[in-house]
């Protein structure tokens, strides 16, 4: 009742709705945990045929479906901790090669940390360079799986007057 009565001072609405309001807050977040637990269930049951598991440094890419499959819609990056721990950054092709990453294999790549548009910069020789040492300080060095967006990867580009 407490909580009722702050809500409404706070906001200075009567009771009732300050009383509405937190049910529906309530539901909301118990909604939002039911969520998350039926996600990490099915998350724990799924075990796909094919794991495309590396020690190594790896780039993969996912060609959406429906795009126009000709350049990846995201691009992951596996790096080894030695390399994430010694080298300042990752070069690599925006055109490939890469290891294709087909819609089943999605999930092993559920633990990807997002690479912002910042963290990327165009080289002379045509490349892609990903700064590592912004995302191992960023991560803590924990991350070890980053996913690209290939809009970002055509922004740095556009920026440096390149097309992809």
């Amino acid at each position: 009742m407490k909580t009722i009565q702050t809500l409404a001072a706070t906001f200075r609405v009567p009771l009732k709705l300050a009383e509405k309001r937190l049910d529906q807050i309530r539901r909301r977040e118990y909604e939002g945990s039911l969520l998350n637990s039926y996600i990490k269930f099915n998350i724990a049951r799924y075990q796909p045929a094919s794991t495309p598991e590396k020690s190594e440094t790896a780039i993969y890419a996912y060609y959406d479906p429906s795009d126009d499959n000709l350049t990846p819609a995201q691009i992951i990056i596996q790096v080894d901790e030695q390399t994430l721990s010694t080298q300042d950054e990752l070069l690599f092709s925006p055109h490939g090669p890469f290891d294709r990453i087909e819609e089943q294999q999605l999930q092993n790549f559920a633990d990807c940390k997002p690479v912002n548009f910042h963290d990327l910069d165009y080289t002379r020789d045509r490349r892609i360079s990903l700064r590592l040492k912004n995302l191992a300080i960023r991560y803590y060095n924990s991350a070890f799986k980053f996913i690209v967006q290939r809009k970002d990867i055509e922004k740095v580009m556009h920026f440096y007057g390149a097309e992809l």
